[in-house]
């Protein structure tokens, strides 16, 4: 878990570096603060184990390049694509922020992305020219809708509540909801892009915060360390917010952290080490309110959506 620790403390000096740069040290160490000490941030790197904080830090480190060097910063965004695409909501948004608002820098920017992506996938494509399309494969059948199991482990709220009277009802029209997750999506893109386009936003931030809570709120599976990324941006955009961003944003990032202490968290000490240290065990149970019921994590995901649903609304008022 090393590396996942030492991208998350890159991502932290990332955050204060461009937070200080305009809002100085003060809001620096707030943002820092929100991101090295989330309890999701902390559950992913320590405990769950996925590399989304490689992706978040290459994608922190191309916003830091993005105006003194707009070549080197799309190349980062290029790894950071390339390393978990989870990362192209935001990405999408930081690329209309720079045709929209930063032209200056927009040949750079794109030439570099291509080139970053270029430089991580040729090799592959070179010496197994299968591997691309296998690539894609799996991509298209990891991303079938269905039934979203377990549902303790979904935070989309309405393919987890068409999930939960599917199974309890017997109900497969529920199901329409989750197959057609993308009308949703492109309904609340649509929104932003309208909006982006009348009243350009005056910072990266929104866009990349406001795109990727699209994603959270209509995608039909939300795994839990997508919410990295999220606290990333949220810390980034927190000190740029008026008072109903500022508001919507608390709320939603306190909702995200609550599951760290909701979830029986030492199921993956029981099924990820051999032999573990029953010490830490019984620490962690003591930490979390150990909740299986599904009814309660249905209703816990639905009230995230939610709140994120009203953090877009929010962000599409700023000015």
């Amino acid at each position: 878990k090393s590396v996942l620790v030492a991208a998350d403390a890159a991502s932290a000096l990332l955050i204060y570096a461009i937070v200080k740069r305009r809002f100085g040290w003060k809001w620096g160490i707030t943002s820092t603060t929100l991101y090295l000490l989330s309890p999701a941030v902390i559950y992913e790197s320590a405990i769950y184990g996925m590399f989304d904080q490689l992706a978040v830090a290459l994608l922190l480190a191309s916003i830091l390049f993005l105006s003194s060097r707009p070549l080197a910063s799309g190349i980062l965004a290029g790894y950071s694509l390339a390393t978990k695409q989870v990362v192209a909501p935001p990405l999408l948004g930081l690329t209309i922020y720079v045709l929209r608002r930063r032209r200056d820098v927009a040949r750079g920017f794109a030439a570099g992305l291509m080139l970053g992506l270029t430089a991580v996938l040729l090799p592959f494509a070179a010496m197994c020219p299968s591997s691309i399309s296998i690539i894609l494969e799996s991509m298209l059948s990891a991303s079938k809708p269905g039934p979203v199991e377990p549902l303790s482990y979904n935070f989309n709220g309405f393919s987890s509540l068409a999930t939960y009277i599917y199974k309890q009802r017997g109900v497969e029209a529920a199901l329409i909801i989750i197959d057609h997750w993308w009308i949703l999506a492109f309904l609340l893109l649509g929104v932003v892009l309208y909006r982006a386009y009348r009243r350009p936003w005056p910072v990266a931030y929104s866009y990349m915060l406001a795109f990727y809570t699209v994603f959270l709120v209509s995608y039909w599976r939300i795994n839990y360390q997508y919410f990295v990324t999220f606290i990333a941006l949220a810390a980034l955009a927190l000190p740029y917010l008026r008072s109903c961003g500022k508001l919507a944003l608390t709320q939603a990032y306190i909702a995200a952290n609550a599951w760290v202490f909701i979830y029986p968290l030492s199921w993956w000490f029981h099924v990820h080490i051999r032999s573990p240290d029953k010490a830490a065990w019984r620490l962690v149970d003591k930490i979390t309110l150990m909740v299986f019921d599904d009814a309660f994590y249905v209703a816990y995901s639905v009230g995230v959506t939610f709140l994120l649903l009203s953090l877009l609304a929010c962000i599409s008022k700023e000015e």
